[in-house]
């Protein structure tokens, strides 16, 4: 936008409150300037071919200046924008002001308001952020933008800029990447690029990109469950916020290690440490950001704490309250999570038709969203019950996508849960002679299942495993 509010006219131009005042008082008398109010008084040109005008006449230096002056008062962060404006702004006026590095630090700024709520399942979301950022980016488009980041930064470093003046960009860059080639299942290249930033930042006074960086690798640690690489970085990452404190960290770093020890088998020790993230982030300020998801997330973890102690009505009551808090956010993976896990629940307790809404509602939300953590646990939950219910063709598509997410992911677990599935519903199956998945026998589902279940951790499964196979064998 052309308009510009009084108090930025006053930092960029240096006058005194009457001196800018009396100027513009001349301004609007010769009608170059006009009043523009709706809910703060801005200021613009009375045209457009008078705008262009002032400005083409502009020396290029004085234009730079100007341009830069602009750019350092919306650094400053005194203005109305919403993050979005303010990027687009400060892109536009870097770039003009010929500050390349200062605009792609932006550029790369404004992708990642697309990217996180997209590739992060837990965002925090900044309160005053635009509901149009949570559109969903296709795989190609994500990928051209790596490319033409890393083209730029190549081309600026063949114009003579020094490595060191772009440790920013690059780190940005590498955040993102790594990011996105862990939740879409490509771990060693992500795992790779997440090194390389961290061996960037070695050394540095980032300590947030640090931990940034250790919070990909723990989320590789949940994909793989890999419980001992988690509880590594999880010690770096206290080592940090030992010496730079930073509550919000603090938080997400609880949330983590209570899903650590849970994942271990601490239960105690998971659920105290879960509580203890949800007091941190409803003592954080809400006024600028949203835990909201966060918050779900740690009730979403006490749900699986019950769940794999047995106690599952008393799982099932936090899995609901993880999904009404999760509701009211634009970001849809997380709900989609948790009404996967509330499906299971609901089925394991006997409640069919429950679980079909829940998981409906889970397939929504994958489809609206690049998650796919736990959409073929989603996939595979939906297609026996429709397998139960005599809709073979819906059972067999919704097996099918099953098959290929969980091997996208490759998540023990999730795999675990397929074999399982496919052990329970294989009599539906049998003679069918289009199926894309491979089909082996009861017993072979239920050891590959086994299998994937100790790798995993996932005490509950292996119990109900336990007695599919009990059921199996009293039935030969």
């Amino acid at each position: 936008s052309d308009r510009i509010d009084f108090e930025a006219m006053k930092s960029i131009t240096g006058r005194s409150d009457l001196d800018l005042l009396e100027w513009i008082e001349e301004l609007q008398e010769k009608n170059i300037l006009r009043e523009s109010k709706d809910k703060h008084i801005r200021y613009t040109f009375t045209h457009q071919k008078l705008r262009d005008f002032v400005y083409d006449r502009m020396r290029p230096n004085k234009r730079k200046i100007l341009h830069r002056k602009i750019a350092m008062w919306y650094e400053s962060g005194n203005h109305r924008k919403r993050p979005v404006q303010q990027l687009e702004m400060l892109m536009h006026h870097w770039n003009a002001a010929s500050e390349p590095v200062k605009s792609i630090q932006y550029r790369l700024q404004y992708s990642e308001l697309f990217l996180a709520n997209e590739h992060e399942l837990y965002p925090v979301i900044d309160s005053g952020g635009d509901q149009g950022l949570q559109q969903v980016i296709g795989r190609k488009h994500v990928l051209k933008w790596f490319e033409d980041f890393e083209n730029q930064l190549r081309h600026l470093e063949s114009e003579g800029w020094m490595r060191h003046e772009l440790n920013m960009p690059y780190l940005q860059l590498y955040l993102m990447q790594g990011r996105y080639w862990i939740q879409d299942g490509q771990y060693e290249k992500g795992r790779q690029v997440i090194a390389s930033m961290l061996q960037l930042a070695e050394g540095t006074d980032l300590h947030r990109f640090i931990l940034r960086g250790h919070r990909q690798l723990i989320n590789l640690g949940v994909q793989l469950h890999d419980t001992d690489l988690m509880a590594t970085y999880i010690g770096k990452s206290k080592d940090i916020l030992k010496v730079h404190v930073d509550p919000e960290e603090e938080a997400l770093l609880a949330r983590l290690s209570g899903l650590q020890l849970l994942m271990a088998g601490a239960y105690e020790e998971a659920d105290a440490q879960l509580h203890n993230a949800l007091q941190l982030f409803k003592q954080l300020d809400m006024g600028a950001k949203n835990y909201s998801l966060n918050i779900a997330a740690c009730n979403n973890y006490l749900g699986d704490l019950h769940r794999s102690k047995g106690n599952l009505e008393h799982g099932l009551g936090y899995y609901d309250k993880a999904i009404e808090i999760a509701s009211i956010s634009p970001s849809k993976g997380a709900g989609a999570v948790f009404a996967t896990n509330a499906a299971q629940t609901a089925y394991e307790l006997g409640y069919s038709d429950r679980a079909i809404q829940y998981l409906r509602s889970a397939i929504e939300g994958y489809r609206s969203t690049r998650t796919n953590w736990k959409r073929s646990v989603a996939e595979s939950y939906i297609g026996l019950i429709q397998l139960e219910r005599g809709r073979l063709p819906e059972g067999l598509a919704h097996l099918q996508a099953a098959y290929e997410f969980s091997n996208r992911l490759k998540s023990p677990y999730e795999l675990g849960v397929f074999h399982r599935v496919l052990a329970s519903g294989l009599q539906y199956v049998q003679g069918v002679s289009s199926l894309e998945f491979p089909v082996y026998s009861v017993e072979d589902h239920i050891r590959k299942a086994h299998t994937y279940f100790q790798q995993s951790g996932a005490v509950f499964e292996l119990q109900c495993l336990q007695a599919l196979h009990n059921g199996y064998i009293l039935n030969q």
